[in-house]
């Protein structure tokens, strides 16, 4: 059995992660792809997929839309190569005090 197979296996979900501030965009974006195309697409074909571009609370407001499209639009031809459906989210660093957590 290869890590790949444990670790790909009978997943439900797929939460990936793209700091805004990296260092190295295009890094990230392979590491996304590998994900997709040498295991979820051949351990777990029927896994949700969730991409969250994190620390969006430190991009100035007024750039965030622009950015967050820009991100968008660099995922979108995966989706399309994979059948699979991605959903985006904005994250940021700030926990929220309304669950109790300060």
């Amino acid at each position: 059995t290869s890590q790949r197979d444990v670790l790909f296996s009978n997943v439900a979900v797929l939460i990936f992660v793209f700091d805004v501030q990296s260092s190295d965009v295009q890094k990230d974006i392979d590491k996304y792809q590998s994900c997709i195309e040498t295991g979820i697409m051949k351990y777990s074909p029927d896994a949700m997929i969730f991409c969250l571009v994190h620390k969006m609370d430190l991009i100035p407001k007024a750039q965030r839309d622009m950015l967050f499209n820009v991100e968008r639009r660099n995922l979108s031809i995966f989706p399309s190569r994979s059948r699979f459906p991605v959903t985006q989210h904005r994250s940021g660093m700030r926990l929220s005090t309304t669950h109790g957590v300060k």
